[in-house]
């Protein structure tokens, strides 16, 4: 078996349906509702957006079960600061009876094997798909945009590449936000890519083991956000390590499974 059907192999074992009749799909669908009854009549619009919508999320048995992200875009009139709004999202889905986890920048909550994630953001006004979104790491806010990210990612040509590095995160059990990996595999494959998914695959790795800890990643819809500085010096040395744990090995068996 040559690398690339060895990764292929690995990308078919992890392959998650992102479909509209998956179990995650109309699960989430059917709790559109609720957070479209939180924004009330401050709500825009529910969407799904994530990893779902980009095409780069993995199956439910490396994630302990599908998750899908709900984005909930609230009027630009809409009272309150983002962290407010946060935590009120937070009290709401209490109130309503489910254990609720605070995340980077969404609340989940688990139905079933279906990790709901429910990301609220706050328009900015204009004719712009622009929303201000509270991050918990650093306790700030930022702006951004999820439709620039979601066609960043699904047209960059290498979701099946983030695939693949997504498992090797989740294999590995490593604390790396999944946008900024996205970002990082884009900008070290733009850099040089092959037409082989296992080389491409070894590339970023390469490029973590040695870019990682100074590489600024920038957020596609906002150059002032650097999606890199969410993560600590000691967060980013686990990452490298692994990375050069895993360069190391000579069997791709060893790398993902």
């Amino acid at each position: 078996m040559t690398p690339d059907e060895y990764v292929n192999q690995i990308l078919t074992k992890y392959q998650m349906d992102t479909g509209t009749q998956s179990v995650a799909y109309t699960t989430a669908m059917t709790f559109k509702s609720l957070a479209e009854e939180w924004a009330a009549k401050c709500c825009r619009s529910v969407a799904v957006s994530g990893s779902y919508a980009k095409l780069t999320a993995v199956s439910s048995s490396l994630a302990g079960g599908s998750d899908i992200d709900l984005f909930i875009s609230l009027a630009s009139t809409t009272d309150g600061t983002m962290k407010e709004l946060y935590e009120m999202l937070f009290k709401f889905l209490t109130a309503k009876g489910w254990t609720v986890k605070r995340q980077n920048v969404s609340l989940g909550i688990k139905v079933g094997n279906v990790a709901i994630d429910f990301v609220p953001g706050k328009h900015q006004g204009g004719n712009d798909e622009d929303h201000t979104l509270y991050v918990r790491r650093g306790d700030t806010w930022k702006k951004t945009s999820v439709q620039t990210h979601t066609t960043h990612v699904l047209y960059s040509g290498y979701t099946a590449e983030i695939r693949a590095l997504k498992i090797w995160k989740r294999l590995h059990s490593l604390d790396f936000l999944s946008f900024y990996l996205e970002l990082f595999a884009i900008r070290a494959l733009n850099a040089s890519s092959s037409n082989s998914i296992a080389t491409n695959v070894w590339t970023v790795l390469q490029a973590i083991r040695d870019n990682l800890e100074h590489w600024y990643i920038v957020d596609p819809a906002n150059s002032n956000n650097i999606i890199s500085e969410q993560h600590t010096a000691d967060e980013k040395k686990k990452i490298v390590a692994q990375a050069k744990s895993s360069f190391a090995k000579t069997k791709w068996e060893q790398v993902i499974w």
